[in-house]
Order: structure tokens, then sequence, then C-alpha cells
């Protein structure tokens, strides 16, 4: 059964020369290891998996996803049931154990005089109960429990922030799976869950170092405390026939009691069983009632402060590292580089003005030629100080001046509208037709517009091309023909132009010149004729030709020259000669610069 593509679905076809699964349908083979899951689909959608050899797991292309790591890997043997074999202990004859040693009773203190109540005496017996001739018991034999072999602790690398940033995708699968973490996703994904778990790792050994320094601190107030007295523990009697009376003591105001102290038991072992059963001495037990003692609880461990933030990042506020090479500070938890020290500059306090205008407050200018102070700002000169204003008759009542209305701003004037016929694409403005190069021209952007497509483009308005094997206007900005009916009319109305070009003098129908918008004079480029150079070339040509043949030839073979003007003089003829010579190349070269400059100029 083949396998489908995990592009189209379409049937794929081995190719054993390679190895690999090929696509017909698309024309390239399938992902290295498709198909290699032995017969497993992906538990989602069902689709074929692939096994990639490099991390030893299957792959869903459908999905874009690792299947798990459970997939596929066989499960695990049982372990073999572990036969318990018989210690040596237990195939040899137990020998008899001895008696336990007996433990002696320390001898009692006697109480401070001023005792406020007797203590009570109970006679016990030390004598033990199972006597020492009697053989012990034989013990019994210990059970055989399976052995447990100790668990291997596997060595996890560790995590170092440098190499986590340096490292490779493949290096940080390996240390996510290391510490049991989600290998799948990108380089960044796989770089924070790393990050996370060095930050858990570091809180959890701040807290075993917080409980190791705790731990000594708690030990302290226990080893100030006085050690109590073990006492024997005795073996159960019965009590004698007469208990020995204890008398009453007079009633006495009850003192403060003192603890007494006491000296640790010393054990001394018997010779053998039957000499400790010999030297038991039935002795009182005395019992002493002391004052309960109060415990002091040790103080709470103090808080450890936490480490104080030099440079913390605005956004988390941890730490930031410096990067010299950038000259910045990063933060490893954002993943972003600070924003830069804003450095505040102190700007200094405006001049004071010396003399400020009453008008706009600006300093004023003083004018030695009128002897008055004048403002460039308002453009006049402040009024005059010293002069007195006329001072108001007694008749007339001075009324105080009424505060002038603030004028209300006017309104920013209307910006008229005008339909413009020719705008700019640039600015909208009017375009200004240049009739010597026929374009469009804008005096608001200085410089022209471009140049209006002959056969627009209904769609983009760009230049259509005529492809005369389909007979069809073509837009290549569009990448589609422009319609049937289009191109019919742009070749009538180019046949109608050359039509009437060809007529001449006959006028254009009435419609077509109601229809122009404009009438453009497109000027013609005529250059000079060349024809009086040409005459004036070929003239020395021939004065050139005439003195080669008359002249140079005949002295060139051994003869002398056919012309001969003086024949007492020869030096007349050379001369003469020479100088027809230099006529003629001096023709020749006239005549090459008047023919440049004649097809230079344009009439």
């Amino acid at each position: 059964m083949a396998l489908p593509c995990p592009n189209c679905g379409a049937d794929l076809r081995f190719i054993e020369d390679y190895g690999r699964q090929y696509c017909d349908a698309c024309g390239q083979y399938a992902p290295d290891g498709y198909g290699g899951g032995k017969g497993l689909n992906c538990p989602k959608c069902g689709g074929v998996l692939t096994f990639i050899k490099e991390y030893d797991r299957y792959y869903c292309h459908k999905d874009q996803e690792y299947a798990s790591e459970d997939l596929g890997r066989a499960e695990p043997a049982p372990p073999e049931p572990e036969v318990q074999l018989s210690s040596i202990d237990d195939l040899l004859t137990p020998e008899p154990e001895p008696a336990p040693k007996p433990m002696e009773t320390p001898a009692p203190v006697e109480p401070a005089p001023p005792a406020p109540a007797p203590a009570a005496i109970v006679e016990t017996t030390r004598a033990s109960e199972t006597s020492p001739l009697e053989p012990p018991a034989a013990p019994e034999a210990p059970k055989v429990q399976p052995r447990q072999e100790p668990k291997r602790e596997v060595t996890r690398p560790a995590l170092v922030r440098d190499e986590i940033l340096r490292a490779k995708k493949a290096h940080l699968m390996d240390l996510a799976s290391a510490y049991d973490l989600e290998t799948m996703g990108t380089k960044e994904d796989l770089r924070e869950r790393l990050f996370a778990k060095l930050v858990d790792l570091e809180k959890e050994e701040e807290r075993r170092q917080k409980e190791e320094h705790a731990r000594p601190e708690e030990s302290a107030p226990a080893a100030a405390r006085p050690a109590s007295v073990p006492e024997p523990a005795a073996s159960p009697v019965e009590p004698p026939m007469s208990p020995i009376p204890v008398p009453e003591p007079a009633a006495v105001s009850p003192p403060t009691v003192t603890p007494p102290t006491y000296d640790p038991p010393r054990f001394e072992a018997p010779a053998s069983p039957i000499e400790d059963s010999a030297t038991i001495v039935n002795l009182p037990k005395v019992e002493f009632l002391s004052p309960p003692m109060e415990t002091v609880a040790a103080p709470p461990p103090a808080a450890p402060e936490a480490p104080k933030v030099i440079n913390p990042c605005p956004t988390c506020g941890r730490e930031l590292s410096f990067i010299e090479k950038y000259d910045r500070y990063y933060c490893e938890h954002c993943k972003a580089y600070a924003p830069p020290v804003v450095k505040v500059v102190t700007v200094p306090a405006p001049p004071k003005v010396g003399k400020p205008c009453p008008t706009c407050g600006r300093e004023l200018t003083y004018i030695p030629d009128y002897g008055r102070h004048y403002c460039y700002h308002c453009k006049k000169y402040a009024a005059l100080e010293g002069k007195s204003e006329a001072a108001p008759s007694a008749e007339m009542e001075v009324l105080p001046p009424k505060p002038e209305p603030t004028p209300a701003p006017a309104p920013p004037p209307a910006v008229e509208i005008v339909a413009v016929r020719n705008p700019c694409p640039t600015c909208g403005r009017e375009l200004s037709f240049i009739e010597r190069y026929g374009r469009f021209y804008c005096y608001s952007c200085k410089k022209y517009a471009p140049p209006r497509p002959k056969n627009p483009c209904p769609n983009c308005g760009k230049e259509l091309s005529y492809v005369a094997q389909y007979g069809r206007h073509y837009c290549p900005a569009c990448g589609q023909y422009a319609p049937k009916e289009l191109t019919a009319q742009i070749l009538a109305a180019r046949s109608a132009a050359v039509t009437a070009t060809m007529a001449g003098g006959v006028a254009p129908p009435v419609a077509a010149t109601a229809a122009a918008t404009r009438t453009v004079t497109i000027p013609v480029h005529h250059h000079g004729s060349p024809g009086g150079a040409i005459g004036l070339a070929a003239a020395g040509i021939v004065v050139v030709l005439i003195y080669e043949f008359l002249w140079a030839m005949p002295v060139a073979f051994g003869g002398a020259p056919y012309v001969s003007f003086d024949p007492s003089n020869p030096q007349t003829t050379v001369a003469i000669g020479w100088m027809l010579q230099f006529i003629g190349f001096l023709m020749v070269g006239l005549a090459v610069i008047v023919g440049l400059i004649r097809v230079r100029t344009s009439k």
C-alpha cells in the first residue's frame, strides 16, 4: 500500500536507488525518513509519522510537531524476581546471650534542711525476675529482606547563562531533556525555559543555605539547657508487707527551692551473672519534686536582606548586564536592551531684557540719531519718557478708562476649492503646458509632470502596448489584456489621424474640432545644408591631384616636372608646385570645418 504525500495527499512511489518516497504530483521527494514510523500513525490527526534519527523521535508533517517520546518504544521487560538466599547466620546454632548487665541506682541526695515537704520513699527491689542460672531463650532468626539496589543519580549538566546564550538548538534540547523540560519550540522558547529552571535552582540553593544557617542557631539554645538525669528502668516488684512510717513535719512557710545537682550515674559490669545476683541490695528509691523549668523559645532567625539592584531594568526591575561591545545595558529576562540614559542638561536662564518694549516685551534698541528707543519686532518707536500728558481740567469729570474688549481671533480664511483642469499629481495645482517641449510643468513643485500615456490602461492608467500577434492591447502593469472595444477605438482613431494627415488641406469635421481641447504644435528639427563644404573639399582634392601628377610623380620616377615656368631657374617651378599643394590641403581642411558647422547648425 502506497503512503500518502504529506503535501498534496497523492500516492507516493518508492525509489529504490535513493531509498526515498517520491510524489509524482508534486514533483519532489518526501522528507527523509517519511514513513519510517513502523506503521505508526499520528495520535492527533492519524497521518503518517516520520522517524527523525538525529533526535530518535517521530515527527508529524501534517501537525508540524513531534509525537510523544513514548510512542513506538517497546515497553521495558518486567524485573526478574530476586532469589532470597538464607544467610550463613541462619544456618549456625545461636549462642546463648549473656544476662543483661544490672544498672546501679545512684545514691539519694539529701534535700536542703528547710524542705517544704518530705519526699515520698518507696521501697523497690532490684532483683531480676529471671534467674541468671536459667539459660536465655534462643533468639528468633532475623527475616531475610530483599536487597534494594541504590538508585543511580543521573548527573545533570550545569546550567550556565553564557553557555545557554551561545549554545545551538541541539544542545539546548539536550539540556531541556536533562532537566525534564519541554524540548519543542524555537531556540528562544528553549532559552526561556532553561533560564526559568536556572532561577528556580538558584532560589532552591538560597533556601537550603538559609536552612543550614538557621540550624546552628536552633541547636545552640538546646545545648544550653541542663541535661536531664536518666533514671534506670526498674523491673516491677511486689511491695513489702509493712511500709515504713514517715513522720509528718510541721507546717512551715514554703521557702525557695533550689534544684539539686546530680552526678551522672556510673555503671560497673559484674564479673558473672551469679555474682551479680548475690550482690543485689534492696535500696529505697527517692523521688524529688523539682519546680517546672520554663523553656525559653529561641529567637526566630533574621530574614536575609534582599540584594540591592544597582542598575534595575525599567520593565521588570531586575539587574541589567553591561555589554561593552555596544556600550549599552541588556536585560536577560526581557531579552531587550535598556533605553539609553538620558542626560539632563541644565538650560541657562534667558538673559534679562535691559529695556523691554511695552507692547511685545522684547528688548528695545536705542537710536542715538533720534534719541529714542526702537522696537524691531513692532516696527515702531517707544513712547518718550518724562513727557507729562495734558492734565484734565477741573470742570471735566475724569472717568476710569474702559477695558478694551479683547478682539476674537479671526477665523482662518476659507480656502476656495477651484476645479483644476490639469492638476499636478504631486501637489494638485494647475499645470502649465510648455509648447517647446510638449510637456506640462508645475511651478510649485519645480519639475515636469510625467508624460501622459497615449493609450492609457482603463484599470491603472499606464501605457498599453499593442501585441500584433493577437491584435490586442496589453497592460504589463496589470498583467492582462484590454477590452476588444478599446483596441477597436484606438485603431480607429489612429487611422482617422493618418487619413487627416494625408488629406492635408481638407478641413476636419465639426465633431472632431469640438472634441479637440488643445492644438499642440510639434517643432520640426532641421539642419543646415553641407553642400558648400562638399564643393570646397572637392576643389581642394582636385588641386592636390594636379600637383601630384604634374610635379611629384615625374620627380619620383627620376624625370623633370612636366610644367616648367622658367627653364633657366628650376627653383621657381618647385616653389609653384609647393604653393599649389598647400592651397589644395588648405581647401580640404576648410571644407571639413565648414561642413561640420553646417551640420550642427539648425534652421
